[in-house]
């Protein structure tokens, strides 16, 4: 992936340099300087840089697609210390204009030009269009281009961030003169993430002075952030987890650490009645106190529905409600038809992140206890056989950590009370366990199992 981006990339500058010469661009260039990015890395705490990205290769389109500068104010109320910007469309879906957009609208925030630099040109792109910073990755260049382009950058007031992904580009690095040095955690060959990455080039630098390292992507949780900090980094570029996140500032600020001990006590508890064919059933839901349905779109399940007969069903619910599709890959059906309604598809049967569709709208990957660690930069439902009604082995869930998940599998009124003492999830997802039969719930069960939600809820997030 990683050759045909740059080699994407080699066309697109041939064709920028037609349409606007070096010579043109240049006289664009302003006496404004950007703020220093290396600078606002260094405040006290913990430094976030967080990522203005609408798609990726590994993940497809985010949750998130507001504009760019509702995006960063989000950011900025949850504490960044700066922003990264992907300029590059074809794959990321970014924009030039995001960068230059935001120059405009926050003049006193250091922003980073993120794309696939291999020319000067791309260099003075990123100053004319009011960068602080630009990437540049080792992988994509020779050592000597490394050193111009860092030469270059510098001549027109820019900081450079120089990213490795192993020892060997890391030696490249140093000896270009590279001080401010991100460690990218995904292998942009395989898209496979390795958080140890991070450490064995801390590791290398250990004892040396005068270098500010980046942690870059798979970076989720707090207590990451905590490791990373204890082996010297200084930031972290952080963009999946807070652009597929419902509030990028609320996120924000538990990576921070800020106020974490009581973050999840401070969220409603996802509570999602699963398999609804009817919207009698529904509406008894939400009355009861879900927040979230799911309606089955696989042909072989006793709850599968039609688009249309979801639809039908959509019309007779408050736009409160969460909105969940449940799709299966893997098993001979196409792709159904989701209705436009929907704001979350479940997709059960990907083994790996590539096998995941392209469906154009927030995703929940449905997964294993073991399968957690394949899908980094996804959120998860905790399903140990779907449709089995087989409960999860909660024991092995305390390896998750503090990666939030969604509890499912095997719940029913009588045992999620114990589930949510034992665990700390950020929702549940019930089916059959409240159900008088297949496809249809059963009014006291879906109370009970609510009620008991709530009370547990209450239970663990009270002080004592």
């Amino acid at each position: 992936m990683l050759d045909q981006i740059v080699a994407r990339k080699q066309i697109e500058l041939l064709e920028d340099k037609v349409r606007k010469p070096f010579e043109v661009l240049l006289a664009e260039l302003s006496g404004a300087q950007s703020p220093d990015f290396q600078r606002a890395l260094q405040g006290d705490g913990i430094n976030i840089i967080a990522e203005v990205k609408y798609s990726s290769p590994s993940h497809g389109p985010f949750a998130i697609q507001w504009p760019p500068q509702e995006v960063v104010q989000a950011y900025l109320d949850g504490g960044a210390a700066a922003v990264s910007v992907l300029t590059d469309q074809q794959f990321f879906n970014g924009k030039p204009e995001y960068l230059q957009q935001l120059r405009g609208e926050f003049p006193e925030l250091a922003l980073l030009r993120k794309d696939f630099l291999i020319d000067r040109y791309q260099v003075l792109e990123a100053r004319v269009w009011g960068a602080s910073a630009y990437l540049l990755i080792v992988a994509c260049l020779e050592a000597g281009q490394l050193s111009d382009l860092m030469g270059y950058g510098a001549e027109l007031g820019l900081d450079a961030l120089v990213e490795v992904h192993d020892l060997r580009e890391l030696e490249t690095a140093v000896e270009s003169g590279a001080r401010l040095i991100g460690v990218n955690n995904r292998n942009l060959k395989t898209f496979d993430v390795d958080l140890d990455t991070s450490f064995r080039v801390a590791r290398r630098l250990e004892g040396e002075s005068g270098f500010t390292l980046v942690s870059e992507s798979g970076i989720r949780e707090y207590l990451q952030i905590q490791e990373l900090q204890d082996a010297g980094f200084s930031a972290y570029l952080i963009g999946s987890s807070m652009m597929d996140s419902q509030e990028p500032a609320a996120k924000l600020r538990e990576l921070r650490g800020e106020a974490r001990e009581s973050s999840r006590n401070d969220e409603e508890m996802l509570i999602k009645i699963c398999g609804v064919t009817t919207a009698e059933d529904a509406q008894q839901a939400i009355a009861a106190g879900a927040n979230a349905l799911g309606f089955n779109f696989y042909s072989k399940s006793p709850r599968c529905i039609t688009a249309r007969q979801a639809d039908a069903i959509l019309d007779r619910l408050p736009d409160s409600a969460l909105r969940v599709a449940v799709v299966v890959i893997g098993q001979g059906d196409p792709l159904p038809e989701i209705p436009e309604r929907i704001d979350v598809v479940q997709v059960h049967g990907a083994a790996e992140p590539e096998d995941l569709p392209q469906m154009g709208k927030r995703l929940w990957v449905a997964v294993t206890p073991e399968q957690a660690e394949r899908f980094p930069d996804h959120e998860i439902v905790i399903d140990p056989s779907w449709g089995s009604g087989q409960k999860a082995d909660w024991d092995e869930l305390q390896s998750l950590g503090c990666r939030p998940y969604i509890l499912s599998g095997g719940l029913t009124p009588e045992n999620v009370s114990e589930a949510l003492h034992k665990l700390d999830p950020t929702g549940v997802d019930v089916c059959s366990g409240v159900e008088s039969v297949p496809g249809r719930k059963d009014r006291q069960k879906v109370t009970r199992f609510i009620q008991a939600v709530q009370a547990a809820r209450k239970a663990v997030t009270t002080p004592t």
